[in-house]
């Protein structure tokens, strides 16, 4: 989500956990982490996508047919 990794992993599962309890919107997370990417190249749009899928417990990434992995 950070094009640096500068948004600390923790901070990721709190807003994971804000958003399947109901107290954030992906998007309400999405803004929030924002403001911690000291890098300035934060995706919003992905963090959004990435925390509505944790949200749901999908994984993001699933296995294509060859074997390879692929954005799900």
């Amino acid at each position: 989500m950070c094009g640096h990794g500068m948004v600390s992993q923790s901070l990721a599962k709190k807003m994971i956990d804000w958003v399947k309890e109901g107290r954030r919107t992906p998007e309400q997370a999405a803004s929030y982490m924002t403001r911690f990417c000291s890098c300035g190249v934060f995706n919003p749009a992905r963090a959004a996508r990435v925390l509505r899928q944790a949200g749901q417990g999908k994984p993001q990434y699933a296995s294509s047919p060859n074997g390879a992995a692929k954005s799900a």
